[in-house]
């Protein structure tokens, strides 16, 4: 361009306004080249984009066609995006078919605000994030180390994905229920929740029955595959299995409510289990045998990596808990396995 802003002919000399360096006249030219090209250059990337789009699915149809893997052409964000939609409340993630194979759900059943006193409301928000947290970290390393095993095994074709891949370290987690005290203390002191990511955890006011019933765009008539953890029953639990889902009653209540997720669950009915989790067998604790709401999530998802309950509660219950100590030491716990499987110890020291 010529000083007066029009393109400069071959051999025409540069001659910068007045008042103004030549090297600044050249860079002001660049910036003028670069805002003229610059939705030129945006829709040939946006038509180069929609050409490799175009290929990359047209490749996965063909994948579909003759049974083969295909998981590994999935753009990163969209791995977890299929086919099913799930709402809760406000939020929306996708049910994807493959993943719900390789995956344990987990609920956290908020359903006993009333059982509660205030302190105890803030101690389960802080398990709840947690949990969220844990799981968060399990997710992000369950795709930096199976993402690019995939792709060289989908190569291969020897086996299909599911065989190959089996239960996934990480869950499905929602925390039902969550309302009235423990759902403002969220809103005005854990604001941050609102951004979490859905495939890690999601947070609704939804009731556990009507998560249940829609967990996989299903009725809800049988909750076969749904185990509801309990301290207050005989019957163990002896592994984890990719597609079912555990629940963990939300409460921090030290002992006071007896059999309340036991009764919960009761009434749930539809063929549901309830369960307890191998402490005895596995490990000696000190105090009441009360684990907390995030230590049982966590427990859960270390199960699913090691395949071992004694490695799983060595590696995540604290030195406090474990050993030879009296009845009675692990004061501030709850009843059990969340009242119902692990809730119950204050956590308010360790935030």
């Amino acid at each position: 361009m010529s000083g007066n802003g029009q393109t400069r002919k071959p051999g025409e000399k540069l001659v910068p306004p007045e008042g103004m360096t030549k090297s600044a006249y050249k860079k002001l030219l660049r910036k003028q080249r670069h805002a003229e090209t610059k939705e030129q250059y945006r829709e040939h990337r946006k038509q180069l984009k929609k050409q490799k789009d175009a290929e990359r699915k047209a490749e996965i149809e063909k994948l579909k066609a003759k049974g083969e893997p295909y998981e590994h052409l999935l753009k990163p964000r969209n791995k977890n995006k299929l086919h099913k939609k799930i709402e809760y409340g406000d939020v929306h993630i996708e049910a994807n078919p493959i993943e719900n194979k390789k995956k344990i759900g987990i609920v956290i059943d908020c359903a006993y605000d009333d059982y509660m006193n205030e302190k105890e409301v803030v101690s389960l928000s802080s398990q709840i994030t947690r949990a969220y947290s844990t799981n968060r970290t399990a997710v992000k390393a369950y795709y930096d180390s199976e993402l690019a095993r995939l792709q060289d095994e989908s190569r291969k074709h020897e086996k299909s994905l599911n065989e190959k891949m089996g239960i996934a370290p990480s869950a499905r987690l929602v925390i039902s229920g969550v309302d009235k005290r423990l759902k403002k203390r969220f809103d005005k002191v854990l604001p941050d929740y609102a951004n979490w990511d859905p495939e890690c955890a999601v947070l609704t006011e939804v009731n556990l029955t009507e998560v249940l019933d829609n967990w996989d765009g299903s009725s809800g008539q049988d909750y076969s595959n749904v185990v509801y953890l309990s301290a207050d029953v005989d019957e163990k639990i002896e592994e984890l299995k990719p597609g079912e889902t555990y629940i963990i009653g939300g409460i921090v209540d030290k002992g006071r409510h007896k059999n309340l997720c036991k009764s919960t669950a009761e009434g749930l009915g539809k063929n549901i289990r309830i369960r307890r989790l191998p402490i005895d067998e596995y490990i000696k604790l000190s105090g009441r045998k009360v684990l907390t709401t995030a230590h049982v999530v966590e427990l859960l998802l270390k199960w699913c990596d090691y395949k071992d309950w004694k490695k799983a509660f060595e590696e995540v219950l604290p030195q406090r808990k474990m050993g030879n100590g009296c009845e009675g030491e692990g004061e501030g716990e709850g009843e059990g396995e969340g009242e119902g499987e692990g809730e119950g110890e204050d956590e308010d020291e360790d935030e």
